[in-house]
């Protein structure tokens, strides 16, 4: 008889080791770390939404309002467009477009005329917003400080260097959408 994994000490091996029995020409092993990769995502998501809840009264309501405005905060003071936006973050332009105008809302960009694209705008963080996004930063570094606790400092870079070789552009798997 094997060893089976327990679902109560250890979900993701569990959940594997049923699939690997139903359908055994898959590869386990790679769902067993999709499985373990996709529950910590949505852990540090959990714990992203949490600590920003706190900033909801100024109008951050989302780590990808964060995002949007950090991205502006490192411009420091250039234009971006909405579509660069969306594609140096990996959100879809409508996306992109809502949380633009609910931020312009709060004051948090301001939108000018693009100088040769009537189509478009330049999008700059209100400078006035700059301490804010500070704050939530440093707000989300002690969230992940916490959050990656267990992990020596050589493990925090291995594993920064692993999810590295995931998501560079040149994986095939993950730009075909092939990817878990």
């Amino acid at each position: 008889m094997t060893n089976q994994p327990d679902i109560h000490h250890d979900f993701a091996a569990w959940t594997a080791h049923q699939w690997a029995k139903l359908v055994p020409e898959a590869d386990a092993t790679a769902a067993s770390v999709a499985i373990r990769f996709i529950r910590t995502a949505d852990e540090l998501a959990k714990s992203h939404n949490t600590t920003i809840k706190t900033f909801n009264k100024h109008g951050i309501t989302s780590i990808a309002d964060f995002r949007i405005l950090g991205l502006l905060r490192h411009l420091d003071g250039q234009g971006i467009s909405s579509n660069h936006i969306a594609q140096h973050l990996h959100f879809e332009p409508a996306t992109v477009s809502a949380r633009l105008t609910r931020l312009e809302r709060h004051h948090h960009i301001q939108r000018t005329p693009h100088p040769t694209n009537r189509r478009t705008h330049h999008i700059t963080l209100n400078p006035k917003s700059a301490p804010l996004i500070d704050t939530v930063y440093k707000a989300l570094i002690h969230n992940h400080t916490q959050f990656f606790n267990s992990l020596t400092p050589t493990e925090h870079q291995q594993l920064a260097t692993l999810l590295t070789h995931i998501t560079q552009p040149t994986n095939s798997a993950v730009q075909g959408g092939q990817g878990v």
